[in-house]
């Protein structure tokens, strides 16, 4: 396998409670803390790849789902899935509020991801996944440092970190 799906990933219960992406009840969550997804990305690239989703791309992606949950696309792909989701006796419907969920936790991650300046060539936290992007070089890595339901603090351990790898890059 390619070093861009490699991780290495620290998981430790510590009995923490919160919320969590797609839940409206508070669970237990594990404090998590993983590199990885190593991979060679260009400064234009890293940027298309954590900028937010405009309102325009989420009305085309909208319709682009209700065109193929109604059969009405020419992706001979799309098509292949949908004969297959309905062959399992998943209906329209279904297809549509499952697409809309999606589309909407894109839509939500999409609009938290922040600029962190000074870091890298190029670098993006997310408070809604704790994760933080960063560019160095033409290499792209992910940090995720879930340890408390404070994000800045989150945010700090993982800028910490990137700056001990970016260190040892050098």
């Amino acid at each position: 396998m390619k070093p861009e799906y490699h991780s290495f990933q620290y998981i430790f219960k510590n009995g923490r409670r919160g919320k969590t992406l797609g839940l409206d009840r508070e669970i237990e969550l594990s404090d998590v803390v993983s590199v990885g997804s190593i991979k060679a990305m260009s400064l234009q690239q890293f940027k298309d790849s954590y900028r937010v989703v405009t309102d325009e791309e989420m009305q085309a992606a909208s319709e682009a789902l209700q065109d193929i949950s109604e059969g009405n696309s020419d992706d001979d792909q799309a098509n292949a899935a949908l004969q297959k989701a309905k062959g399992q006796g998943v209906d329209k419907k279904t297809i549509q509020k499952t697409g809309g969920g999606i589309l909407g936790t894109i839509k939500e991650v999409s609009k938290a991801n922040s600029p962190v300046e000074g870091l890298g060539d190029a670098a993006v936290w997310n408070p809604v996944t704790d994760d933080l992007h960063v560019l160095q070089n033409g290499v792209k890595f992910d940090l995720k440092a879930s340890i408390s339901n404070d994000k800045e603090k989150n945010k700090t351990l993982a800028t910490k970190l990137a700056r001990m790898i970016l260190e040892q890059c050098k």
